[in-house]
């Protein structure tokens, strides 16, 4: 499901496009921004308070880096929620967005608690190029799905 850079299909400047994107979470009164490959305090807050090892940001959004119309990207992200939540992980709001403002900003969720395999099959089900993952250290790495 993970594919290492050097193999992955996807064209090196959309690498570079999801390694630079701002990945913004929102906790109630805080929020905070995920960069791929550096710490991120507020996501190890957030591990230590919900008492978990591992968090995914994923979105459901403009599958396949196509972009969709609002409605349908809605339509996805219900549709992702409702895949997370019989699990009963924690899910917080989030948003991706491109800092050059060449693509839109897209819904996602920071899910608390899931398995690098249950997020990679999910990143896959919703037809995802990439997500954030990260584990207890609290340093996302974007992981290729393609």
């Amino acid at each position: 499901m993970v594919v290492p850079e050097a193999a992955s299909m996807l064209a090196p400047e959309t690498v570079r496009a999801y390694r630079n994107a701002c990945y913004r979470v929102s906790d109630g009164a805080e929020r905070f921004q995920l960069c791929p490959d550096s710490y991120s305090p507020g996501l190890a807050a957030l591990l230590s308070r919900y008492g978990v090892g591992s968090a995914a940001f994923i979105t459901a959004c403009n599958p396949l880096g196509q972009l969709h119309d609002e409605v349908e990207n809605k339509r996805r992200m219900a549709m992702l929620r409702a895949r997370l939540q019989p699990a009963r992980w924690h899910i917080l709001e989030g948003q991706g967005s491109d800092p050059a403002g060449e693509w839109p900003t897209e819904g996602s969720f920071l899910v608390l608690g899931p398995s690098l395999d249950q997020v990679s099959t999910l990143g896959c089900e919703f037809n995802q190029n990439a997500l954030l993952w990260s584990s207890k250290d609290a340093i996302p790495r974007l992981l290729l799905l393609r």
